[in-house]
């Protein structure tokens, strides 16, 4: 009688890989019918960019752990390299920011996914959307740091002085009354500010530079008013800083102010830009402009750069800092909430210290200006980090304010 032959059985351990295996596996059909929608609906920049900013909220968190090279995951723009640098491209997509950029084979498990899946509700359907990716390197982006060096400086006795720019010219209108200020970056309107007090420092007087870029005593300009955000030297995520300060122009400077304002031509329609998707609508049909001063230390008369958007990271984002600590300067990471990266198209004329508080604007058909947004931090090598209008005046972002405040942008 033959012995009766047990059937060979698989191992749990290749069971389990066949099953990982097939779970990495998308469907064809669905990643198909995903990248379809998504062709169809490529005119709808801002449903796109929603939907990308919610997989990068929901799913950054899981990405980052799940690859060991990204360190941080945000919608953007395509990038692509040329013989002239890295440029901008209208595709909308979501960015890996990676500790090293470098190639790999496709089947290797830190091998990047080309698209992020999702479902989405659009015109009534339910309906799967295939999102691109791009994978960018890390050393684009750390070298963050808030500039200064440009048309004005606040004179602070004791402390070498860190000059800067301005945005625009606005009314404070309140209970109380009106003032007539200048909206600029705080960390050029106090600089060196003590950020463990939990406040905003004011009385600082704002001075101009000369046609050379020279430190000039006279006339005074402003006066720095304790309205605006709060600058944070806590490094915290979770206490994002606000950089943006007022200060107040005095009835006898007030003509002077006005020939060295760089906001001119504001739009009446359409003066400052209210939403995310009005600013992608604007980088739709055109390009983005810093405004320099002319006065700049470094490079007099650079005029308008051209810049177009690069991404809007969805957590907050760090900048080095120069805070002051009893008599020493340190630096410290400061975080941001909801700021605009745009990339310089021509590397050649970036961002340079010295900028901070530059206003970014939009032009219009009729050649009026909008104001997209104001510029705190660049790497002089292409990006310029900005704080966004629809921020700027609302004042719910903003720490201290007079009671019934709104702030009213102003033609000089």
């Amino acid at each position: 009688m033959g012995v009766r032959k047990r059937s060979p059985r698989r191992s749990r351990a290749a069971w389990a890989s066949r099953l990982e295996a097939q779970s990495l596996a998308l469907p064809a059909t669905l990643m198909r019918e995903a990248r379809a929608n998504t062709r169809r609906v490529a005119g709808d920049v801002s449903f796109l960019w929603t939907i990308a900013r919610e997989i990068t909220l929901t799913r950054g968190p899981e990405l980052t752990l799940a690859y060991r090279s990204v360190v941080w995951v945000m919608p953007g723009f395509r990038t692509r390299q040329g013989a002239r640098g890295t440029r901008v491209t209208s595709e909308l997509c979501i960015v890996f920011v990676v500790r090293h950029k470098r190639s790999l084979d496709p089947q290797a498990p830190e091998h990047l996914p080309r698209w992020l899946l999702t479902f989405a509700d659009h015109e009534g359907h339910r309906e799967p959307f295939a999102i691109p990716t791009d994978v960018q390197d890390a050393s684009t982006y750390h070298r963050a740091l808030a500039q200064v060096d440009g048309a004005v400086w606040t004179d602070r006795s004791g402390w070498v002085a860190e000059p800067g720019h301005f945005a625009a010219m606005v009314n404070l209108l309140h209970v109380g009354g009106r003032n007539l200020c200048l909206l600029g970056a705080q960390h050029v309107f106090t600089p060196f500010a003590d950020g463990s007090t939990m406040r905003i420092e004011d009385g600082l007087t704002v001075r101009p530079l000369d046609t050379s870029g020279r430190l000039a005593q006279s006339p005074r300009l402003a006066v720095s008013l304790p309205v605006g955000g709060l600058l944070r030297d806590d490094e915290r995520p979770d206490r994002p800083s606000f950089d943006v300060q007022l200060a107040r122009i005095p009835p006898e400077s007030e003509a002077e102010v006005r020939l060295r304002t760089p906001l001119r031509g504001i739009s009446q329609i359409d003066p400052w830009v209210r939403s995310m998707e009005e600013a992608l609508q604007l980088d739709a049909i055109g390009w983005f402009y810093l405004i320099t001063p002319d006065n700049h230390y470094r490079a007099l008369r650079r005029g308008q750069l051209r810049l177009t958007l690069g991404s809007m990271p969805p957590q907050p984002f760090p900048i080095a800092y120069k805070f002051r600590s009893g008599e020493q300067v340190v630096i410290k990471d400061v975080y941001h909430e909801e700021l605009l990266c745009f990339r310089a198209t021509n590397i050649q004329r970036s961002p340079l210290r010295g900028d901070s508080g530059s206003p970014i604007v939009a032009r219009r058909d009729d050649g009026s200006l909008t104001l997209v947004a104001m510029h705190i931090a660049g790497d002089e090598e292409g990006l310029s980090w900005a704080i966004p209008a629809w921020r700027l005046f609302d004042l719910d972002h903003w720490e201290q304010y007079p009671e019934g405040a709104r702030i009213e942008l102003i033609e000089p």
